[in-house]
């Protein structure tokens, strides 16, 4: 998941990821979550997001960087990305998306072995984009409890 979040894309900025870390690690230490070694990262991307990965990796965008006015907002915003790690929504969700995984690596794996031409690799996609869109309209529900429940942590 950390993987595919950087492949986005990181800021490159020493002094910024030295003080997110320091901020964040404080943060972290006075959470439930004070065990997990967290590490987090700029993404250089313009929206305003965060991102939490099982094991501690912690994403924020360059976008909500640049409207925080204080540190304290940062403390904030990094202290509802630790919740979902302290809580394990992360994990919560790969679980509930097993099957979907099994599926597609089984798919990939078929793919490779007899190989497909460029009509039924876009159907492939046409059908993967259908079922994500219809997971991710299931996992909507979930996923305003996940933030709910990560607010009152932080």
């Amino acid at each position: 998941v950390a993987a595919k979040l950087a492949s986005l894309g990181l800021v490159k900025n020493p002094i910024l990821e030295q003080y997110i870390n320091i901020v964040g690690t404080y943060v972290a230490e006075q959470s439930h979550g004070y065990d997990i070694p967290f590490r987090f990262f700029i993404l250089d991307q313009d929206g305003v997001n965060g991102y939490a990965c099982p094991g501690g990796i912690i994403f924020i965008t360059r976008g909500a960087l640049e409207l925080m006015r204080s540190e304290a907002e940062l403390a904030c915003f990094l202290g509802h990305e630790i919740a979902h790690v302290v809580y394990r929504h992360g994990m919560k969700e790969m679980e509930e998306r097993k099957e979907m995984i099994i599926a597609g690596n089984a798919f990939d794996e078929m793919a490779k072995t007899v190989g497909e031409s460029a009509k039924i690799a876009k159907i492939s996609r046409e059908l993967d984009d259908i079922a994500l869109d219809s997971y991710e309209t299931i996992f909507q529900g979930r996923l305003g409890e996940y933030e709910e429940e990560a607010d009152e942590e932080d």
